[in-house]
């Protein structure tokens, strides 16, 4: 059935009004069948981020419905999923990443690269898991959202290794406007304490792909010319069970600030990444039943919540080992 809405505030996703505006609940009526949807309040004021969940309560009647304001976003047998954003179009592929990911337009106008099939089931978990972690922490991380891949764009594509780029939830870390590749004469420009907060995160999630010198490197970093700041990306490599320590400590990006790392800093740094990991359970919530599980039931990856929590919280490394001297 059709719906028309009452209200003129609606959340994310039904009209397009961003997280941190006011919102009410809206009442949707359609013939003689009453909507209620109670939208709660965001839980920050980030417009990068995160979910928000509409509960429809229909006081008459049992049919769902059927917004004619906007596609319902992508709900699954597991509860408060992040909202899906389809994807309208393709442009290609990257040329560097071990991944290349796919460079598509979302449906809300932001361009995005694109995993899904071209990595494991267990890299996409990592990669949304640990970047919503860097998130929670408030690193200066590239907007990660989750997109839909309708099966019309898969038919049509003109790409590389179509079977990379399947119909279904995919991840993507949204393109940050003029953007570029850090280059080693950004590295004076990022102050001290950006550099020790993701010299310490990447030590915790055992991240080996930040490496950058006067030669270059891998450094998943961009620089933001507009902000002039770094932005983090690509996180699927982190929970390294082959992490290096010492080779970590010699090649990392920020190496530089490692012998200005100080105790208190250290230790309040720690608490908060710590209390963000009590937070790990709205976030596996968010991600997709098919990262996890095949259409047979059968598990795509071994990782689970439990040994995310387990490897963070009591990881096989020193957390203290960071420390200089």
């Amino acid at each position: 059935m059709q719906v028309r809405v009452l209200s003129p505030v609606v959340s994310q996703g039904l009209i397009g009004s961003l997280p941190g505006e006011e919102v009410s609940p809206v009442c949707l009526l359609s013939g003689d069948d009453t909507i209620s949807l109670e939208i709660p309040p965001p839980e920050d004021d980030s417009r990068y981020r995160k979910p928000w969940f509409a509960t429809a309560c229909q006081t008459r009647g049992s049919k769902d419905f059927d917004t004619s304001v906007g596609k319902p976003y992508q709900e699954s047998g597991k509860s408060n999923i992040a909202m899906s954003i389809p994807i309208v179009s393709i442009s290609g592929r990257a040329e560097k990443g071990a991944s290349r990911p796919f460079f598509c337009e979302g449906e809300d106008g932001h361009f995005y690269f694109v995993k899904r099939d071209n990595v494991s089931a267990g890299q996409l978990v990592t990669e949304y898991v640990i970047s919503r972690l860097a998130e929670e922490c408030g690193l200066p991380v590239a907007p990660v959202r989750l997109l839909e891949i309708p099966e019309d764009l898969v038919r049509y594509a003109v790409i590389d290794h179509v079977e990379e780029f399947q119909p279904g939830i995919a991840f993507g870390s949204q393109r940050v406007q003029f953007a570029d590749e850090v280059r080693p004469s950004h590295l004076r420009q990022i102050d001290d304490e950006t550099k020790l907060r993701c010299l310490c995160f990447d030590w915790w999630t055992r991240n080996s792909d930040r490496r950058l010198d006067v030669l270059g490197g891998d450094p998943n970093l961009l620089w933001d010319p507009t902000l002039q700041n770094v932005i983090l990306h690509d996180h699927d490599g982190c929970l390294d069970p082959d992490f290096d320590e010492g080779e970590f400590k010699r090649e990392h990006a920020f190496r530089d600030v490692r012998p200005f790392l100080e105790k208190p800093f250290f230790e309040k740094w720690r608490t908060k990444f710590e209390s963000s990991i009590y937070n790990l359970g709205s976030i596996w919530d968010e991600v997709p039943e098919e990262w996890l599980l095949d259409k047979s039931g059968i598990e795509r990856t071994s990782l689970t919540r439990a040994k995310i929590e387990a490897a963070l919280i009591k990881p096989d490394i020193d957390v203290d080992g960071i420390l200089p001297g």
